[in-house]
């Protein structure tokens, strides 16, 4: 069921009036009364295929995770992507809490996202999967952004780190689908370094500059947030003084393998889900569920009494942001670009890239930009 051309003209214009409304209503209206932000009408979408993984990495929470695990049915996802495409969905990242490569339909999955119209298929990956054939079938798949996660090119790091993966495979995977990708002249999926900051070690990140600034669309320097109970980091997190409203919760919808949608990428066990995408349509879930109005309305006045995971999350710490952006201007000041440092959106950063002229041809490698819209938290 391939939308037509002019069915996703409509969608976007669509997309864009509701956009401008919304932002208009809020800063015009809502802030000046003192209400509650409306959301988004269109949420951007997560949907976990699989909470399976086959690492351990420090700054995930994963590790301490309690619920039952599993695949989605094909079924269900096909009716969960059929109806976001007909919402006029935009965006859509394949996964949450697991490996997504681990879904036996990875490949069928991004196929029948772009099927349906959905202009943004995003995946995370630890790239300890990117086999060779892998590679080929996601350059085939019409995925539009490949996000790996590559932090350092420091052995003992990485693999302290993100425990169970061997840095010399993860590199070797990584080179080779940058290399099929400029053999075939392609341009998509844009192959973005996500790179945590779980150390702040300036040689490290110079060096991940050095061998990738050429070859990847983007490089992404992330400060290192403290979100779940699993976490194993090596320092103490900020000092809570000054609560803040995460944004989350007018923006993006997650569904856990089991159709029970959340309003939270941190929300590890489902305490903030506001129903099950079996039993409620993807508006009511996101626009009239009562649950998460609530949570939106709490948020909103910095009352997060009946919200564990919300009180635990750097996400509403305005002390953390205050420190991480700081850490944002002082790593990127080290690499000449600290004035470009706009601030955090939740946990990622806002960075203008500098434009430059391209050291290289387009289909030999492009140059890296960091934005916001695109990036997990």
């Amino acid at each position: 069921m391939t939308a037509s051309r002019p069915a996703r003209l409509w969608r976007r214009a669509r997309r864009g009036i509701n956009k401008r409304w919304t932002r208009l209503y809020n800063n015009q209206v809502a802030r000046r009364l003192g209400r509650v932000p409306k959301a988004t009408r269109v949420p951007r979408f997560f949907i976990e295929l699989t909470n399976h993984c086959n690492l351990r990495c420090n700054m995930c929470p994963r590790p301490s995770l309690r619920r039952e695990l599993g695949h989605m049915d094909w079924e269900l996802y096909c009716d969960i992507i059929d109806r976001i495409g007909r919402l006029g969905g935009w965006y859509v990242g394949l996964n949450r809490f697991g490996e997504s490569l681990l879904y036996p339909r990875f490949v069928d999955a991004v196929r029948r996202a772009k099927e349906v119209g959905v202009n943004q298929v995003v995946v995370v990956t630890n790239a300890t999967l990117l086999s060779e054939e892998r590679s080929s079938e996601i350059l085939d798949s019409g995925l539009d952004q490949l996000l790996i996660s590559l932090d350092t090119l420091d052995r003992a790091t990485y693999e302290a780190n993100r425990r169970g993966a061997k840095l010399d495979q993860v590199v070797a995977n990584v080179d080779r689908i940058i290399d099929m990708r400029r053999q075939r002249g392609a341009v998509r999926p844009r192959i973005i370094l996500n790179s945590v900051m779980v150390q702040e070690d300036i040689e490290q990140i110079r060096a991940l500059f050095d061998k990738y600034y050429d070859q990847v669309d983007k490089i992404s320097l992330k400060p290192c947030a403290r979100y779940g109970e699993g976490q194993d980091l090596p320092f103490e997190g900020v000092p809570r003084k000054r609560w803040r409203a995460c944004t989350q919760p007018w923006e993006r919808l997650n569904i856990f393998w089991n159709g029970d949608a959340t309003v939270c990428c941190g929300d590890l066990e489902g305490e903030l889900v506001v129903g099950n995408v079996r039993q409620a349509s993807m508006e009511q879930l996101w626009l009239g569920s009562r649950r998460a109005l609530e949570i939106r309305r709490l948020h909103h006045h910095h009352e997060f009494g009946t919200l564990p995971v919300c009180q635990r999350c750097d996400a509403t710490n305005a002390d953390f942001f205050e420190g991480a952006v700081e850490q944002l201007r002082r790593v990127y000041g080290a690499m000449g670009m600290g004035d470009q440092v706009v601030g955090l959106r939740d946990t990622t950063p806002l960075v203008k890239w500098p434009e430059r002229e391209s050291k290289v041809n387009r289909n030999e490698g492009r140059k890296p930009a960091v934005e916001a819209d695109d990036l997990e938290p």
